[in-house]
């Protein structure tokens, strides 16, 4: 008899609680039906997972390492099936590129879509491109000087870049832009290391970044302190309605490019068609161009 999902299950929470007892009572099955799961699947793994050390369960060196394996493999399993909803749109994004950029057009895509509960998430590039070929995600996006992801379609793009003042800085001007020398003359706090790059090429001889920090939340403190001015990706009025902050843009415009790549499965597609649709219908919108 091989063991089955309930074995491993059960395996896995005892690696982690070390209890059988609490196990046992979490799951709702007798301690004797808990040693004999747990002796089938050490039986069919041909090693031994766990040992006794005083009145504890603990782990073996072997069973830390199966369990990592299986632990990952459960949740991409567990992504895979709470994300196989028809109207659930699947969208993850590289942690070199802000989601923040794609803030609005995923609450309009929910306002249109009644019902709908994307998943989202950031992550590397390599989990970002196994979630591509495992058919996890329907809409990977990178930055533009990330590798294609393999077996996808691409769609190439573009969005804005805006600095965030406090509304009573002295920099808010009439002219309702940042020019050179004025972005020169406060500390920049960008997004995150692909911004800052693109921000320093811009200045110039005018001014330096600050630091890149990929949290917006840091941004925004340390912009209300008065350690800098941030730079954060446009978002329409209304879907930031902080009274503290406003935003300038930058001229000429500073626009980091971006690559969207769709899984090539009709799901994937189909999922993916209505919020792509939307981001080019009100491209102007949301400040984010198509190439």
């Amino acid at each position: 008899m091989r063991p089955g999902m309930s074995s491993i299950k059960i395996a896995l929470a005892l690696s982690k609680k070390g209890n059988k007892n609490l196990v046992a009572n979490d799951m709702n099955i007798s301690t004797d039906h808990l040693n004999k799961e747990v002796r089938l699947f050490e039986k069919e793994c041909g090693i031994t997972l766990f040992e006794k050390v005083g009145g504890e369960v603990v782990t073996t060196s072997d069973g830390v390492r199966l369990f990592t394996i299986v632990g990952n493999l459960l949740s991409l399993l567990e992504q895979l099936t709470e994300s196989r909803k028809k109207n659930c749109l699947r969208i993850a994004f590289s942690n070199r590129i802000p989601a923040y950029a794609f803030v609005a057009p995923i609450m309009d895509y929910c306002l249109r879509h009644s019902g709908s509960n994307p998943n989202i998430s950031v992550c590397s590039y390599s989990d970002l491109e196994a979630k591509i070929k495992l058919g996890l995600t329907d809409i990977a996006v990178t930055s533009d000087n990330e590798m294609l992801m393999g077996d996808a379609i691409h769609i190439r793009g573009d969005y804005e870049l805006n600095m965030l003042l406090l509304k009573d800085d002295p920099m808010y001007t009439s002219e309702n832009f940042v020019t050179k020398s004025m972005a020169g003359l406060k500390p920049l706090i960008t997004l995150e290391e692909h911004h800052n790059g693109i921000v320093r090429d811009w200045i110039g001889d005018y001014g330096k970044t600050l630091i890149a920090i990929n949290d917006i939340t840091f941004i925004r403190a340390f912009t209300e302190k008065g350690f800098g001015c941030g730079v954060i990706p446009y978002t329409p009025s209304g879907y930031d309605s902080n009274p503290l902050f406003r935003t300038m843009p930058f001229y000429p415009a500073i626009r980091p490019g971006f690559v969207i790549s769709i899984g090539k499965s009709a799901d994937s597609k189909m999922r993916a068609e209505p919020f792509i649709a939307m981001l080019k219908e009100k491209s102007d919108y949301y400040h984010i161009s198509f190439k």
